[in-house]
């Protein structure tokens, strides 16, 4: 099961394509079986995030860059740069808009989120990266 993430803004959403050959961070608009989850969020206009591996499984990292295996370096490289361009993407929308996330697993949005958090946008620089399911995340500058 797969890791997905909501973005949602009181001004409309910027959509990011994937880019088969160079896979990263993007957004995209809800499918129509994902449209319950705008019940999560107290803003108007929501996004699905991707990351490099096409799902938000890819937002996530530990503290340490893994070296001693190249596969396990790749992917450590591609997620790091997920969740920065994940930080970039809120902090410009944070210039115009309050901003707020929905972590849960896929098929799981319908459920209501179990933790809030407040977090400024240190939040995207932290050691050790990641989103705990059915958490909804109020972001400020």
């Amino acid at each position: 099961m797969c890791h997905a993430l909501y973005i949602a803004s009181s001004q409309p959403l910027p959509l990011v394509g994937w880019d088969e050959q160079n896979p990263g961070f993007h957004t995209t608009q809800l499918q129509e079986h994902e449209e319950l989850v705008r019940k999560q969020f107290t803003l108007p206009f929501v996004a699905y995030a991707g990351s490099f591996e096409g799902c938000s499984c890819g937002f996530v990292y530990d503290d340490e860059p893994i070296d001693d295996d190249e596969f396990e370096i790749e992917y450590d490289r591609q997620s790091r740069e997920s969740v920065r361009q994940l930080g970039l993407y809120i902090s410009d929308l944070l210039e115009k808009s309050e901003v707020e996330i929905f972590s849960c697993w896929e098929g799981e949005h319908v459920n209501p989120p179990l933790v809030h958090l407040n977090v400024g946008m240190e939040f995207f620089s932290q050691k050790v990266f990641g989103f705990e399911e059915s958490t909804l995340v109020s972001i400020t500058k």
